[in-house]
């Protein structure tokens, strides 16, 4: 099985124009990853067949709820996916670990395949808490969900977004452990410094199931480069 690539675009357009300017260069790609780009521009990947996914949703799908979005209105825009508890709504927005839990029970039930990510900061790397960190992460996130079938594990040291990934020996511990914890075969994605330089190293990796992206995936050309080689 091929792995899964997921453009995470954050907020990194703000106009029209560049999102099609993007959309230009990389239809060609359009099958081989899933973006995942601001609400505003969702319908806009869709019409143009991109798979795409939600970058975080809310844990109800109506109510007296102001600025926050629903799945079952990024879904009805064209969205198959959520991202769910990024390490920057954690932080930005204060997501508790009971939140979290709540949207990724809603979004399932809604339909939409979730991205779950979790990840350490360098203080508890250099503790070496990272495993037991991540055990209390998942034990909350999943609570009182049985079917894992539609839910991908995004593994993303906070320490490396946007900056250098652990080792390979590393990271290939930490996929290992989170897949132990589950009776049935969770899929992992890895995330967090992950670009053109280095996807080759990372490829090396077994049991990744794919790479949540960031920076590098909003210039094409480096994208390009990473899905090319990433089989």
């Amino acid at each position: 099985m091929e792995k899964i690539l997921v453009s995470n675009q954050k907020m990194s357009f703000d106009k029209l124009k560049d999102v099609e300017e993007y959309i230009s260069k990389m239809k060609d790609y359009k099958d081989k990853f899933i973006v995942a780009p601001s609400n505003l521009y969702l319908k806009t990947f869709a019409d143009s067949g991109f798979t795409c996914s939600g970058q975080n949703v809310y844990s109800q799908n109506k109510g007296a709820f102001t600025g926050q979005t629903s799945a079952s209105a990024i879904k009805d825009l064209g969205a198959k996916y959520t991202l769910i508890g990024h390490s920057e709504t954690r932080s930005y927005l204060k997501e508790d670990e009971e939140l979290i839990n709540e949207k990724v029970k809603n979004a399932l039930e809604t339909g939409l395949t979730v991205f779950l990510c979790i990840g350490e900061s360098l203080k508890i790397k250099e503790e070496g808490k990272t495993k037991e960190f991540l055990k209390k992460q998942l034990d909350v996130n999943l609570k009182d969900i049985e079917d894992l079938s539609n839910l991908y594990i995004s593994y993303e040291p906070i320490w490396s977004i946007g900056s250098t990934p652990p080792s390979n020996e590393e990271i290939e511990d930490i996929v290992k452990y989170i897949k132990s914890l589950f009776n049935e075969n969770v899929r992992v994605l890895y995330g967090g410094g992950v670009n053109e330089k280095n996807i080759e190293e990372l490829n090396k990796i077994p049991d990744i199931n794919g790479y949540l992206i960031g920076g590098a995936s909003i210039i094409p050309e480096k994208f390009i480069k990473i899905i090319e080689v990433t089989k």
